[in-house]
């Protein structure tokens, strides 16, 4: 089985890109490691995150793989937590300017840990998108696991130095344009929502191992926007459709589109258009030239 994973950004009544309105709670850096089950709290400890399934798919014809990893997520905090978001940031420990960190290769008898993975091209080929399902006609989008959100630069801009102004980001880490939603837009204090984390990268490296674990950091976040945000490879319509499925009449739901496609005016439904996304500082973008 195969998945896809595709970026879907907010779209709005032909709204400019807004400046952030997130909160920044804590970080906390999340892994691809199929033999992590532990759970593990962000650094403010709002949150306790469990590793419940690890989804690795390769595309032979593509010569991609997709991973998803499923976290479960409990509030543990006193307060709701509306539109939880993991917003991924360029650490600076990180390699090639990405939100990505310690990569490593398959274990071996040499290196039991694997050997360390320091191209920052193979960093720079992690691509966030959306958890994928296997269709009639190949991968196609998994609307049950579509978490991904996009956002322009100028929200990015403002949670970062709202997080450097509380200490938890230094004065050369940046926010990055994209992130992981909770499936479920409000978490009431003790209850538990799920949040899909997926990447796409080569199936191969040909100056570097295949990586075969690697961190990522995040910034845990709330917002009081509700937003849906379109994925690499996903139609306008399937975002369009996730986003009414949200609709309630009780709140604005902003879908991000990266496409032009037309989208007829409804009622509650903002719509904003993004050309491109920082999935690394500068100039390494989701839609490559």
């Amino acid at each position: 089985m195969r998945v896809f994973f595709l970026l879907v950004l907010l779209v709005g009544c032909s709204a400019a890109p807004p400046v952030s309105d997130s909160r920044p709670l804590g970080t906390v850096s999340v892994a691809w490691d199929v033999g992590a089950k532990a759970s593990f709290a962000d650094s403010s400890a709002t949150v306790a995150l469990t590793p419940l399934t690890y989804t690795d798919l390769d595309d032979l014809q593509g010569g991609n793989r997709y991973l998803t990893v499923t976290f479960r997520v409990e509030n543990q905090s006193t307060g709701s937590l509306e539109n939880l978001t993991l917003r991924a940031y360029a650490a600076t420990a990180n390699l090639g300017g990405t939100a990505v960190g310690t990569v490593r290769a398959f274990p071996s008898p040499s290196h039991p840990d694997g050997t360390a993975i320091t191209d920052p091209l193979v960093a720079q080929s992690i691509r966030p998108i959306q958890g994928t399902q296997l269709g009639p006609a190949g991968p196609e989008p998994d609307p049950q696991a579509s978490n991904f959100e996009g956002f322009s630069q100028a929200e990015s801009t403002g949670l970062e130095r709202g997080a450097q102004a509380q200490g938890l980001l230094a004065g050369s880490e940046q926010v990055l344009d994209y992130g992981f939603a909770a499936s479920d837009r409000t978490i009431n204090p003790g209850a538990t929502s799920l949040i899909n984390v997926a990447v796409k990268l080569p199936r191969t490296f040909s100056t570097s191992p295949t990586p075969y674990r690697f961190k990522l950091s995040f910034l845990l976040t709330t917002s009081p926007t509700l937003r849906v945000s379109q994925a690499l490879g996903e139609t306008t319509s399937q975002a369009l459709a996730r986003a009414e499925a949200l609709l309630s009449g009780r709140q604005m739901v902003q879908l991000v589109l990266l496409s032009s496609d037309p989208v007829p005016p409804q009622s509650g439904l903002s719509v904003v258009r993004l050309t491109n996304l920082r999935i690394g500082i500068a100039p390494t973008y989701l839609l490559q030239p």
